[in-house]
């Protein structure tokens, strides 16, 4: 029995030898990516990347691999092989609040669920109830009621974006709210049966209170904890340099449903709103990029390859639809279209670049409709947005997008997007790995 465990021990260090050698010759060579590493314009930055060790981030993502596993159970691991699952047990949900007069504002109705209250508009007044409570908030007022008693807080009751706001610590004191304040990461956490809420203490320049005549989107591709140096994969340390950067910078992001709502003149939004795309929907996506956008208090969209779902056709493994269901119920990644099956190589040029979309217009619309289908049944959000493989378009595509329900897209031109304009053709920075902090914000100025 020692003797046939000590083989499939060695069975699997061998394995995983062969399996590090082939992945560092497949980073030699490189990966399909909407990058373009020829593009003298990027900056070289010569500046060598530190590892990031990723901190523990609410015991949110612990390894399927451990000591135990290895030291006392051998077998299973070569059923484990390398697939990966996701690892939350409860879901975790996260809100944007904002403080206001130094007081926090809340979006009553997105954390209501998890709190077991009752929430609906009554004779002008916005109802919050339990079974023993009730609050009666009176919109742009300070008055509310509680059983039948009037008080006065410091802040008005408010909408933004069709949300109402009401103040955090009315609603803590009233209907006993038991949370955790994390001044680290400026959120504050409730604990929920089901799920977990936290909730972003945001400044009142984040609010959706403004009229800004410019957007700003990023391009992402993979994330790693060491970066290759390849243009198109960023480290982890980069890529929260990034981050953090925006925010002192003011930025805050915004979705492309955002987007939309604020050209139709249904919303307003931040005063530096920003849109961070990823592009093909790496596994790296939801283990590394997941945790620090959702630690730094920002949203991004992922637009995924739907055939390469669950797969690892290159390089790289991809998440497959139950990563994607858990970071849409978090609130902090919307997933949307890449196309289901457009992205090839030319073998002649070695040059990535998009079907002839002119020739085979009939494949593109089966493709789209798919990859549209695919998305909105395994993940559950609606489909409206996608980004064109290599940045390939024409008017007909355009048109056939449009045909069939798609209302925005990204190409891979570089430059702010002017809300007036069309929104089928999008611009987008490509956020390079080499690129510091500073260097961002100085390309999107």
């Amino acid at each position: 029995m020692i003797v046939s465990r000590l083989k499939v021990l060695f069975t699997l260090i061998l394995s995983v030898i062969i399996s590090l050698s082939f992945t560092i010759g497949s980073y030699a060579e490189g990966y399909s990516s909407d990058y373009d590493s020829t593009n003298t314009s990027q900056i070289n930055n010569s500046q060598e990347e530190e590892e990031y060790p990723l901190p523990e981030f609410m015991d949110m993502y612990p390894s399927n691999i451990n000591e135990t596993n290895i030291t006392t159970q051998p077998t299973e691991l070569v059923q484990i092989e390398q697939e990966l699952q996701p690892q939350s047990q409860k879901l975790k949900k996260y809100v944007d609040g904002y403080s206001v007069n130094g007081r926090l504002m809340v979006p009553i109705r997105k954390i209501a669920d998890t709190l077991g209250l009752r929430v609906k508009f009554e004779g002008g007044k916005l109802v919050v109830e339990d079974a023993a409570t009730t609050i009666e908030f009176i919109l742009n007022s300070k008055k509310y009621i509680v059983n039948g008693t009037e008080f006065t807080s410091e802040n008005e009751t408010i909408m933004l974006s069709g949300q109402n706001y009401v103040p955090f610590s009315v609603l803590a004191k009233e209907m006993n709210i038991t949370y955790f304040n994390n001044p680290l990461y400026k959120w504050i956490e409730i604990v929920g049966e089901k799920e977990d809420v936290y909730i972003y203490i945001k400044p009142e320049t984040s609010m959706y209170a403004y009229k800004p005549k410019e957007i700003a989107a990023l391009m992402y591709h993979h994330f790693q904890q060491e970066s290759i140096g390849d243009g198109g994969t960023i480290s982890t340390t980069r890529f929260k340099e990034h981050l953090q950067a925006l925010k002192a910078a003011g930025y805050e992001t915004i979705t492309e449903l955002d987007f939309l709502h604020y050209q139709q003149g249904k919303i307003n939004l931040p005063q530096k709103p920003l849109m961070i795309t990823i592009d093909d929907g790496y596994i790296s996506n939801y283990l590394e990029a997941f945790p620090i956008l959702a630690q730094e208090g920002y949203k991004a969209t992922i637009y995924v390859i739907t055939n390469n779902v669950g797969k690892k056709p290159g390089f790289s493994e991809y998440m497959n639809w139950e990563h994607m269901k858990e970071m849409v119920a978090s609130g902090v990644i919307n997933i949307q279209s890449h196309t289901h099956d457009l992205h090839f190589q030319l073998p002649k040029t070695g040059t990535n670049r998009g079907y002839a979309l002119v020739d085979l217009l009939p494949r593109v619309k089966e493709d789209i409709r798919l990859s549209k289908k695919l998305i909105e049944e395994n993940v559950g959000n609606k489909v409206f947005a996608l980004a064109y493989p290599y940045g390939v378009y024409n008017k007909d595509v355009i048109k056939m997008l449009e045909e069939e329900g798609y209302q925005l897209a990204f190409s891979v031109v570089q430059g702010k997007n002017d809300p007036k304009n069309s929104t089928m053709e999008l611009k987008r920075f490509i956020a390079n790995g080499k690129y510091t902090g500073e260097d961002l914000i100085s390309k999107i100025k």
